[in-house]
């Protein structure tokens, strides 16, 4: 008789989570939630301003190297009369869902494609330096024409250096977004071939 009280008393006690209960637990799902988004958030700030960093040194060695050089443009180690013409150059690209930084030659003012020079001096399968995913680019001229690197096939940049220093193609201003459209960076390049990160 006793057992029969000792359930029943259970029984009715049991009555589940209290409303108070509930809110605690929805409460700490929230703030884990908001952590979460403000985690996400604040990596994709620091992978786009590493685009930038990346893309300025870049273009730094760039223009060192463009200094004054004659290109081996054919890796032979020898620089002969069929490297005359050439220049180093970057190629502003993108590849599937990113953005890549290649180095490239240049012939002509023409970005000259898939050859050894290009394969032998970049990272992955020769297509260059892979920025992430969650940044894009978008380059404007001086005259503010604006272009989003990648959201046509043949939106890509070209830059390049005279033996001067001067920049040839693709001065103007790189910005750097995150995909939610806040940008963190820019870098401009200025005609005579100075170049600055913000």
């Amino acid at each position: 008789m006793e057992k029969r009280r000792f359930k029943k008393l259970n029984q009715i006690d049991n009555k589940g989570y209290s409303l108070v209960e509930l809110i605690i637990v929805i409460a700490i799902i929230a703030i884990f939630t908001g952590a979460a988004l403000i985690t996400l958030s604040v990596m994709h700030s620091a992978k786009a301003k590493e685009a930038s960093i990346t893309f300025e040194s870049e273009v730094s060695e760039l223009l060192n190297k463009s200094k004054g050089n004659a290109v081996d443009a054919n890796l032979d180690g020898v620089i002969d009369n069929s490297d005359k013409g050439y220049s180093l150059g970057l190629r502003v690209h993108k590849n599937g869902q990113k953005c890549y930084i290649q180095k490239v030659l240049v012939k002509d003012g023409a970005y000259e494609a898939n050859n050894a020079f290009e394969k032998a001096n970049n990272h992955n399968d020769g297509k260059g330096i892979s920025l992430s995913a969650s940044v894009y680019v978008e380059y404007t001229d001086f005259s503010g024409n604006k272009t989003v690197i990648g959201s046509n096939a043949a939106d890509t940049m070209l830059i390049y250096f005279n033996k001067r220093g001067a920049c040839v193609s693709g001065y103007g201003v790189y910005n750097f977004y995150k995909t939610d459209g806040v940008q963190v960076a820019k870098t401009t390049i200025n005609k005579n071939g100075s170049f600055q990160t913000k």
